[in-house]
């Protein structure tokens, strides 16, 4: 029970009981744990919805941030690779297995033929393994992509491919091309919600929005994407479920490693006095000057028993990999004074005495 219901039931017992009662009765009736708007659930806000209307106004935003991460995030790269590397691999071989040895021979070698980037891509550009390497990277950054059929007469045989990215598919398009169908998303869909035609954005070379869409129909197209719901009519990018997790793993490395910067260097650095009074980092072949500071080993006359005689703080701090910093010599022993003068690997006052004494001794 809570506090209101402690205080219920200390004046009056029988009102309380009917709360708990009421309580329990209620607890019974929802039957799962994952319907339950306790503390734990109590800002798991969710509508139920048909999946056109939840994707629709998140599927650009959502594929705008899935390719900001393909191009600026290593974690993300590395699943969009390795999916890649799994799905394709090296490409894909056409076994031809008919009857016949030397019909398949042939088809085999029209194949390859066919493969090339000048007989099977519109704009040759991209070879058929080419094709389908992008094509997986963006049915998991874009959601999907369309391939549209073009008979044309140059190649090896009158059949290209054409690859077209799923923001051209024109949004802003509502009357449909044949009466009693709909238009959604750029594609009109009949009555069973079959796709009829696409309406495809046109672009000049230099990316620039042209003002008339094309009309092709759905039996010249080829849609690649996954349907995940029966209601859902177009594509959603494949990372939207990890979007926010890559991202703050991001932010969190980035974060972590100017904190490193900011320290001086994200290495193992250590530090030392010349004769003439200057700090300078001491290098591996025990000579001190500057130089690259990266990967330097400790000097174990300060790793035993944190004891260095007051002449550097943090004391121990190379088995964690924070360099020492040197405390100067004109210190004063007031800094005992100041908050956090109980130093790492020392007693409280400890440093603030052999300070004292140094400064004593010198004067």
């Amino acid at each position: 029970m809570g506090f209101l219901d402690n205080i219920i039931t200390a004046i009056s017992p029988e009102r309380g009981y009917r709360r708990e009662a009421w309580r329990q009765a209620l607890e019974e009736l929802r039957g799962y744990d994952a319907a339950s708007h306790g503390r734990l659930n109590a800002g798991w806000r969710v509508f139920n919805e048909s999946a056109e209307l939840t994707d629709r106004y998140s599927r650009d935003v959502i594929r705008a941030r899935a390719r900001d991460l393909e191009r600026n995030s290593d974690i993300a790269q590395s699943v969009i690779h390795a999916f890649r590397r799994n799905v394709i691999g090296k490409g894909y071989k056409l076994q031809a297995k008919t009857e016949s040895e030397l019909l398949n021979d042939q088809l085999d070698k029209l194949w390859k033929q066919w493969c090339r980037k000048e007989n099977c891509d519109i704009t040759a550009s991209q070879s058929f393994n080419q094709i389908m390497r992008m094509a997986v990277t963006r049915k998991q950054v874009d959601g999907g992509i369309l391939f549209i059929k073009r008979y044309t007469r140059g190649g090896l045989v009158p059949f290209k491919l054409q690859m077209i990215e799923v923001d051209e598919l024109d949004t802003t398009a509502s009357i449909p091309r044949h009466k009693g169908n709909t238009v959604v998303g750029g594609i009109e869909y009949d009555p069973a919600r079959r796709a009829v035609g696409y309406f495809i954005q046109q672009y000049d070379v230099e990316g620039w929005k042209l003002t008339t869409p094309v009309y092709i129909e759905a039996k010249h197209v080829i849609p690649y994407w996954t349907k995940h719901r029966p209601s859902q009519l177009r594509e959603v990018s494949d990372l939207s479920p990890t979007i926010t997790r890559v991202r703050d793993t991001n932010e969190f490395k980035t974060r972590r490693f100017r904190q490193g910067a900011d320290r001086g260097l994200p290495g193992r650095v250590h530090q030392a006095i010349n004769a003439n009074g200057r700090v300078w980092p001491r290098r591996r072949g025990g000579r001190r000057g500057p130089g690259d500071l990266r990967g330097q080993e400790p000097d174990p006359r300060h790793d035993q028993g944190n004891e260095c005689g007051g002449q550097y703080r943090n004391c121990g701090a190379e088995k964690r990999g924070i360099g020492r910093l040197p405390i100067p010599e004109n210190a004063m022993a007031s800094d005992r004074s100041r908050p956090g003068h109980e130093l790492r690997g020392h007693q409280p006052g400890h440093v603030g005495k052999q300070l004292f004494q140094r400064t004593a001794g010198s004067e």
